[in-house]
């Protein structure tokens, strides 16, 4: 099966996917990841639609397209090894679709719990720097687990990680639209997140992801969610609604572990930002809170992704993301 040049590797699979499909796959000789969105869909059909459905189709899709390209390329520009590149997005037929690299070896978060305490808080460190470099674009990940943290092992024997899977991802600045369905992970889901997932009014922002990493944080440092009634709650996010308390394991170092209590606030201007949260952990001082936060503008030309480092270096040029529209880019 060929998809674009792509080089499918078996089929198409739904499982752990949400409303996609993904595969690995080849082209010129490298490996890739691919994924199919099932919604939304591009009219190719159009005979049985009327002049009014097709127009408004036409308009949504070409809506889709103009956020996801802005999403993707400040993922690639914020990125210093980190954050999985995407290599490319398009459509072929009815369908849209994203290319990533493949990442190799990945380590599972089980796994990570027979390895010494200070690789965790190495693994952390890098963590908490890959989302500080997402929310210094102003972008929100959304969807934040253990699943969209590829680990993997090094050639000396350390571990490091990328964050994937930024379907979800939002602007801050832009929000999400009233209209649209919240999804998402309830056993890491922030709150406020759940509150609009109700049908409720609530504002989400960068601190949904804050909440949703110190529970990553807990995991990968104890192998296990914070304690709490599960006989009453079955969800971290029902007991902090309920007041009820989310309890950090000793295990955890001191500084740490405090830092964890805070990002797990009920309240999300109560905890840290990751600037906070990486300074932390890095040992430093913790920096002055902001009074507004800075923005970066999205604008870029379509041209060819390039390399990334797989460590943190100084920022380089941003790689841009490849486009293949039809009409719907015309409208």
């Amino acid at each position: 099966m060929e998809i674009n040049g792509y080089f499918i590797d078996g089929e198409l699979q739904s499982n752990n996917s949400g409303f996609s499909k993904w595969a690995f796959a080849q082209k010129d000789g490298k490996e890739y990841f691919i994924k199919e969105y099932l919604q939304p869909v591009y009219p190719v059909d159009t005979e049985a639609m009327s002049e009014e459905l097709l127009s408004g189709r036409y308009r949504e899709c070409y809506m889709y397209e103009q956020e996801r390209l802005r999403c993707y390329e400040a993922v690639n520009r914020a990125s210093r090894g980190g954050l999985v590149r995407i290599e490319e997005f398009f459509r072929m037929g009815s369908r849209y679709y994203v290319v990533m690299e493949k990442v190799c070896d990945s380590v599972s978060f089980e796994e990570l719990q027979s390895v010494p305490l200070e690789d965790k808080m190495l693994l952390c460190r890098t963590i908490a720097f890959s989302m500080k470099c997402l929310h210094d674009v102003g972008l929100v990940h959304f969807d934040l687990k253990p699943t969209n943290i590829l680990v993997r092992r090094t050639a000396t024997g350390k571990y490091t990680a990328k964050l994937i899977d930024f379907d979800g991802s939002f602007f801050v600045h832009e929000g999400i639209p009233e209209d649209e369905e919240v999804n998402g992970d309830l056993t890491y889901l922030a709150p406020e997140s759940f509150v609009r997932m109700y049908g409720e009014e609530a504002r989400i922002g960068l601190a949904a992801d804050i909440f949703s990493l110190g529970l990553v944080f807990h995991q990968l440092m104890c192998g296990e969610l914070p304690a709490f009634d599960h006989d009453e709650y079955e969800y971290a996010f029902e007991a902090v609604l309920d007041g009820a308390e989310l309890v950090v394991s000793d295990a955890i170092p001191v500084g740490f572990a405090e830092i964890i209590r805070e990002m797990l606030s009920s309240a999300a201007e109560a905890r840290p930002d990751i600037a906070t949260v990486y300074a932390v952990l890095m040992g430093r001082k913790r920096p002055e809170p902001k009074i507004k936060s800075r923005l970066v503008s999205t604008t870029f030309s379509f041209t060819t992704a390039t390399d990334l480092p797989e460590t943190p270096a100084p920022r380089q040029e941003a790689p841009k993301v490849n486009s293949f529209f039809s009409s719907a880019g015309d409208l």
